[in-house]
Order: C-alpha cells, then structure tokens, then sequence
C-alpha cells in the first residue's frame, strides 16, 4: 500500500511537471546553451535572445511566445530571426551561468531579451528594463532595431513595402508610387477595413509630398497628444492607434538588409 501510494504521488507530481513544460512552450523558440549559443544564431542575420530563469511562466514569457508564434506564422513570415531561451541556474551545475557573466544579466531583473546580429560579442541592442515587456512593445522593439519587416496592427503589408523609403525618394518617385497606391486603394472596395486605411496611406503620401518629412514628425506628435487625453471612445483609439502605425512604415529604415543567399543547415 505504500509503495502503491508512492508510485501514485510520483505520477501525479510527473504530470504536474509535464503540464507546466506544456503551458508554458515556447513554439519556434530555440533552447541554447553555451555550446549551441556559438552556432545556431550564426545561421540567422539576427536573432532575438531572451535570458531568464531555467523554467520561465508568466506574463512577460508568454507575451515573448506570443511573437516568437506569430512571426512565425502569419503572413509576411520572418524567417531571417531566431527566437532564443537562455535557461539560466543558480544551482547545481549552474546551467548557462557563464553567458549570463559575460552577457550582464542581472538575475534580479528577468527576464534580459537582447537582439543581435552576426557578431555575437556584444548585442545590438538590449529591450529596456523599465519598458513593459509585451507583445506590442517587443513587436516594436525588433522593427526599430533591425530591417526586418515586421508587421505592425492595422497596416497593410503592399502599402508598408511601397512607402518604406518614401522619404528618399526624388518628385518623380514619389509621383509614382502615389500612382500606385491609388491603384492598390480602388482593390478590396468590398473590405470597409481594407479601404479606410489603404486611404490613409495616400492621404499621407501626398501630405508628405505637399510639406515634407516634418508631416510626419508633426501628425504624430498631434495624434500622440489626442490618445494621451484618455476620452475618446475604443473605435477613436483603435482608429488613432491605426494612423500611428501607418506613419510608422514611412520611416526610412535605410533599406531593407539582403538575406544570406544560402544558409548552412543546422
């Protein structure tokens, strides 16, 4: 009878272990260690690196599963990104330890996510501590800090790829690619969505076009304001938020960086 009840603790307690590796995987994620740290990222152009507890749970986790997910799997995929987890220990073995020294982790502020690139001494740039760790903020974070297409909500991936540069571009240019989004505009009529902000892309064109770069500096500064002010409706704030976004992908980012021609397999 005790052996049986042994046996019966250590299985529930299995299937408790079991469930929590289940709720809390992190789908297209990348466990490394000290080994695989030096190889598998050299396969990618970036690669984006969360350090934080060996078993990691909670918000901050799941809202760096939900990108790893989503960029993984929604269309326009990016697959120039490696999503990493550096399980760290402080016991034991002390698993990963040495990355965490040669990396700065600080242990009392995890999660640490670092992006970086090809050279894998020193990371391009480090998601601040002091901003929330959420899916908009990482989302955010990877666009502003790579040339990676990231998908931001509400916009429209052939408008963002037609406007990426359109800062640079000479009046003849810019004539042209207004052409073009007018064209693209009159498709979809039937999507209400599609249509309202395919507008809001050539409205903001010729904006651009009629006072310059400042437009963009100055509608967004002036619809900053209005979502900040706190008393408008949820479709006004969904719709401003839209517009933010959409002045987004008229920053010029430098061109977009060519992908490895072939990559070696893993």
């Amino acid at each position: 009878m005790y052996v049986n009840m042994n046996s019966h603790v250590l299985f529930l307690f299995t299937s408790i272990l079991l469930t929590i590796h289940t709720t809390n995987a992190c789908k297209g994620c990348v466990e490394l260690d000290e080994i695989t740290f030096r190889r598998v990222p050299l396969k990618f152009n970036y690669s984006l690196i969360k350090f934080d507890i060996a078993f990691p749970y909670g918000d901050k986790h799941e809202a760096y599963s939900q990108l790893a997910l989503q960029l993984q799997t929604v269309p326009p995929l990016v697959d120039d990104l490696l999503f990493g987890l550096v399980g760290i220990k402080d016991y034991g073995d002390k698993d990963n330890a040495d990355l965490a020294k040669k990396y700065k982790i600080d242990d009392k502020a995890y999660p640490a996510i670092l992006l970086f690139d090809n050279d894998l001494d020193k990371e391009i740039a480090r998601f601040p501590p002091t901003l929330d760790v959420t899916l908009d903020n990482l989302k955010n974070f990877v666009r502003e800090n790579t040339k990676l297409y990231i998908g931001l909500p509400g916009c429209i991936y052939e408008f963002d790829m037609l406007v990426a540069s359109f800062t640079t571009f000479n009046k003849l240019e810019k004539e042209s690619v207004l052409e073009k989004a007018l064209g693209l505009a009159k498709l979809n009529k039937d999507n209400q969505n599609y249509t309202v902000t395919a507008n809001m892309y050539t409205l903001y064109i010729q904006k651009i076009m009629d006072r310059g770069e400042a437009f963009l500096k100055d509608e967004s500064g002036r619809i900053e304001k209005l979502l900040k002010k706190g008393k408008i409706t949820a479709n006004k704030k969904n719709e401003l938020e839209t517009k933010i976004n959409v002045l987004k992908s008229f920053e010029n980012k430098g061109g977009k960086k060519k992908s490895k021609e072939t990559k070696e397999e893993l």
